[in-house]
């Protein structure tokens, strides 16, 4: 079965990112494993956004004391024929740029050389994916040279 979803802008980058590879929803669509989930980013101001991705449903939890009667939790993986438009690329870039600024701001105020270490870590592993994402947008033709980054 196919199911499309609303789902809020936050959560949509960070489903896209595969970051938060879950949902927590009302149950009144009977969500299965295998079912076909097309999330639809929503912006409770101006509606629809046009930005989209597509995932399977790979794991289902409905029974548990922990969840609200009713209600259920899904994990699914993002289909490898996901479209990655141009406001999605630049969305995830600029994500990444913004993270990688607030962990360079951290680097800076830090006095412990371990916890400059770890963050420069992770800033290193930024700028590889950006660098990946900068190729991709190339090889597409997609302009982001106005993201500093």
């Amino acid at each position: 079965m196919k199911h499309d979803l609303k789902i809020d802008p936050k959560y949509f980058l960070e489903g896209l990112k595969g970051r938060k590879p879950f949902e927590i929803r009302i149950n009144d669509r009977y969500f299965q494993v295998g079912d076909d989930i097309v999330f639809k980013e929503w912006n409770r101001c101006g509606g629809y956004t046009g930005r989209e991705f597509s995932a399977k449903i790979i794991y289902v939890l409905s029974d548990f004391v922990g969840l609200t009667p009713g209600f259920v939790a899904f994990t699914y993986e993002i289909n490898k024929d996901t479209k990655t438009d141009e406001m999605t690329i630049r969305a995830i870039m600029e994500l990444l740029a913004n993270e990688k600024r607030e962990y360079l701001k951290t680097v800076n105020e830090s006095q412990i050389d371990s916890v400059k270490q770890c963050f420069m870590n992770r800033v290193t592993g930024m700028n590889i994916a950006l660098d990946k994402i900068l190729g991709f947008s190339r090889k597409n033709g997609i302009d982001v040279s106005d993201i500093e980054w």
